[in-house]
């Protein structure tokens, strides 16, 4: 892991403390809409901004210093907080004024009816109202190319942008997510050229597509199972439930093996006082974010 990722990952759990901190301050009745969740996670990075303890402040065009494609996110401002988006809630970033506006980072949702047509092309739909909304009391209007003038202007100049995917969290893995109440991650997917903007009826539409031999982000276009998948007994367990630690060794090497590991195991001797008979207790390295 680099220097500058190291600094990302702290920044993150920088975050995370602290708004678990505030969470403990208010009641659960406090917390029980979306604005109320919202409020208190803008809460905490903007503690964090007056502090100086966000990373790569300053805008920029293409990747940023210690994020990786295929990094998943659980919050919107923690895009703010390490510099891949900075926008809390327009879609579209940018650096720069007017024709001089290059956009940085688009982050793609079903809000404005965004169609991935592929894991390597997609189409965008501009910043502002738009009549097929459906999931947001959003009155139709039709757009204005104001912050999406930085797209084209990013297309004319063959300049990349970033684009950060909303995706349903999966048990083996991510897709694409179709709903405002599903529980979704935003998945860093790596960098894109605009390549075309049409102007439909109420709507700027922006065609993107991913350069190459970028590492692929770990989102699936459609369920890898198909059918009556539910009643299959390929995914039962086969065994006793234990291995063998003197044949396959320590378990913890096998939950271990992730870039960001956060298992300890630890001997425990709690109803007993022979310390040869041990319980294995398996630990948290670090924090782990609680569910909202």
């Amino acid at each position: 892991m680099s220097v500058r990722h190291r600094k990302v990952k702290q920044a993150l759990e920088m975050f995370c403390n602290l708004h678990h901190e505030l969470m403990v301050q208010y009641e659960a009745s406090q917390l029980g809409n979306f604005k109320s969740k919202s409020k208190l996670l803008i809460r905490a990075a903007m503690c964090m901004k007056r502090d100086n303890q966000w990373e790569n402040s300053q805008k920029r065009v293409g990747h940023v210093l210690g994020i990786e494609v295929g990094d998943q996110f659980r919050y919107r401002v923690e895009l703010n907080i390490i510099g891949l988006h900075k926008q809390f809630s327009n879609g579209i970033d940018y650096m720069g004024r007017g024709r001089n506006s290059l956009a940085t980072s688009i982050v793609v949702t079903n809000r404005y009816n965004n169609i991935r047509k592929s894991r390597d092309a997609l189409v965008y739909t501009g910043h502002g109202g738009n009549p097929n909304n459906t999931w947001y009391s959003v009155s139709a209007c039709d757009q204005k190319l104001a912050q999406g003038m930085a797209l084209k202007n990013s297309m004319d100049a063959k300049s990349p942008v970033r684009v950060i995917l909303k995706v349903r969290e999966k048990s083996h893995g991510v897709e694409n997510c179709s709903s405002r109440r599903s529980h979704c991650l935003l998945v860093y997917d790596g960098l894109y050229l605009v390549t075309n903007m049409t102007h439909e009826k109420g709507v700027f539409k922006f065609t993107l597509n991913r350069i190459l031999e970028q590492p692929q982000s770990c989102v699936a276009l459609k369920d890898d199972v198909t059918g009556n998948a539910d009643n299959s007994k390929n995914f039962e367990s086969v065994g006793k439930g234990f291995i063998d630690g003197t044949k396959c060794g320590n378990i913890g090497r096998f939950i271990n093996h992730s870039c960001s590991p956060n298992l300890h195991a630890k001997n425990i001797v709690y109803d007993h006082n022979d310390k040869n008979l041990p319980h294995k207790m398996l630990f948290a390295v670090k924090d782990i974010p609680a569910e909202l």
